[in-house]
């Protein structure tokens, strides 16, 4: 689904949905890690299981050195996707967000009856939440196994080796989620004329979110709440009002974080924006 219904058709539709200029980089930053993923599964798991299954079936003494070997040479594929994937999905995201035919080609591509009316990112994710079902697995397998021999001691090695590259993968997703949701905050904090005194540098290295989400805060009297938008760095505190653009249907085209003044407060160890 993910090569063929979204990469393949993306890549040959005519007339383009993105401009022939900007189409490659896109399908590289997007679907650039895929092949890798198919390939090492391909080779060095389906491959050895089937031949495993044709040597030893119906019965098979084990296949914890198949998990092994496979997960050795998968381990790098793995963390340079999931070190893309948020990029990834950033893109298709913001692509999404000024490009109404690419958002028709999206609803297009989940209606399709071999997408089961799952989205892109269902299949986007597909090959880490894959590799996250893998230590479930080869944990039931050693439930029931109940004789103390070799091949079971492997089986733990296995699931050991399996469960730290997930866990690997977890962090670098981790990490550059944090990079893409600072790319993000950049791109939707709209500071009016006139504060060009704040100084957010939010692509200065070391820059930190520390949290953000929805709240309310008290309007010009005590009846009145305005929903606000917390976003805390590590120099700034900004508190921001959510305007969402939509496009001739109605439909949300794009969101900003609109700031509108600098204010100081001595209860607040950091200088604040806010509307």
């Amino acid at each position: 689904v993910l090569r063929v219904i979204y990469r393949d058709d993306l890549s040959t539709w005519q007339p383009p949905i993105i401009s022939l200029k900007k189409l490659p980089a896109f399908v590289k930053t997007v679907f650039g890690r895929v092949e890798a993923v198919k390939k090492v599964n391909m080779d060095h798991l389906l491959a050895q299981l089937k031949y495993r299954q044709i040597e030893q079936g119906p019965w098979v003494v084990g296949f914890s050195d198949i998990f092994r070997e496979w997960i050795r040479r998968a381990k790098q594929v793995y963390l340079d996707y999931a070190a893309a994937f948020p990029n990834a999905t950033f893109t298709v995201r913001k692509e999404a967000d000024r490009n109404v035919l690419f958002r028709q080609f999206l609803d297009q591509a989940q209606a399709n009856n071999l997408s089961n009316r799952l989205d892109w990112y269902t299949y986007l994710f597909s090959p880490l939440k894959r590799l996250q079902q893998y230590p479930l697995l080869l944990k039931e397998v050693l439930k029931h196994s109940h004789v103390e021999n070799e091949e079971k001691a492997n089986l733990q090695t296995a699931l050991d080796e399996v469960t730290a590259v997930v866990h690997e993968c977890d962090a670098k997703l981790d990490e550059e989620n944090k990079k893409v949701e600072m790319a993000e905050l950049h791109i939707k904090l709209f500071l009016r004329p006139g504060m060009e005194k704040v100084e957010l540098q939010l692509d200065h290295l070391g820059r930190e979110l520390i949290f953000q989400g929805d709240l309310q805060r008290a309007g010009a009297n005590r009846f009145t709440w305005l929903e606000t938008r917390a976003i805390l760095f590590d120099h700034y505190l900004v508190l921001a009002k959510t305007v969402i653009h939509r496009d001739s249907a109605g439909q949300k085209r794009k969101e900003i974080y609109d700031v509108s003044k600098l204010v100081s407060s001595p209860s607040l160890c950091l200088p604040a924006v806010h509307y």
